[in-house]
């Protein structure tokens, strides 16, 4: 997998976000996926910067690669161990002001991938990502196409 490390701190945020969606590019995953993939990535990142290292800062490993899965992103961080996918769904049928804070995040993470994965590793949570690519006879006719 290829790797790079950042500071988790939200000026940092944009930085990582083009180096994942550069590796995506890479990967040959669809435009319409790779807007998908900036936008999992960015929440997942500010989630990081605000939340498991209280806003003062830290370190975020990102890793990224094509598999068998498809385009996977791992994102990875030192903070206390915290699981988004074991929070409770908010629930978007309440109007908003009766509606909880929070939540919202993991659930446009949930919706713009085809698999998000969490585990703890080592002292760090890892956060996965994980976006579906097209065959390569589609993958082809999509770069062809002038749409």
């Amino acid at each position: 997998m290829t790797g790079r490390r950042f500071s988790a701190v939200v000026p940092a945020v944009s930085e990582a976000v083009a180096w994942a969606r550069a590796r995506a590019d890479e990967a040959r995953l669809p435009e319409a996926r790779g807007l998908d993939l900036e936008l999992a990535a960015e929440e997942a990142l500010m989630n990081v910067c605000l939340h498991a290292y209280g806003g003062q800062g830290g370190e975020v490993a990102l890793r990224a690669e094509r598999t068998g899965e498809g385009f996977v992103l791992e994102i990875e961080d030192s903070g206390p161990p915290f699981d988004p996918l074991s929070a409770e769904a908010p629930d978007t049928t309440l109007p908003l002001e009766a509606r909880e804070i929070g939540g919202l995040g993991i659930l446009l993470v949930r919706r713009v991938t085809d698999q998000v994965r969490w585990r703890r590793e080592k002292g760090r949570n890892v956060l996965t990502l994980v976006f579906a690519l097209p065959d390569a006879g589609e993958g082809r006719e999509d770069r062809c196409s002038s749409h």
